[in-house]
């Protein structure tokens, strides 16, 4: 059985944690919890499909150059190449469960 303190979180970022909730030939499900403020590095996957899930708080997607903002309970496609980066511009922690197929292990460029 898995929960938010098993297995141990991985720091990506100052104040933004993932724990690996599946990863196998098939997927990834991480979920994932990024303090006020924070915001990850712009990039893309070659091949992985993501949906992003929201589970609490707001967040700003940036999908192509296009902003869109992910309340409790939504969620969005991002397809392979598209440009993308996830960002928490307010005062509360956000939680959000990100999906891959395929694995987005060793599958990220960054952009900037």
């Amino acid at each position: 059985m898995l929960n938010q303190n098993n297995p141990e979180p991985v720091e990506w970022a100052t104040n933004c944690f993932a724990w690996s909730l599946l990863d196998n030939k098939n997927a990834s499900v991480l979920r994932e919890k990024m303090g006020q403020n924070t915001k990850e590095q712009l990039h893309m996957h070659i091949t992985s499909t993501q949906l992003f899930y929201i589970l609490e708080g707001e967040a700003h997607l940036q999908v192509d150059g296009e902003i869109v903002v992910l309340k409790q309970g939504e969620s969005i496609t991002v397809n392979p190449m598209s440009e993308h980066k996830i960002e928490n511009r307010g005062s509360a922690a956000i939680e959000f469960l990100v999906i891959s197929t395929p694995p987005h292990s060793n599958d990220r460029v960054n952009i900037e």
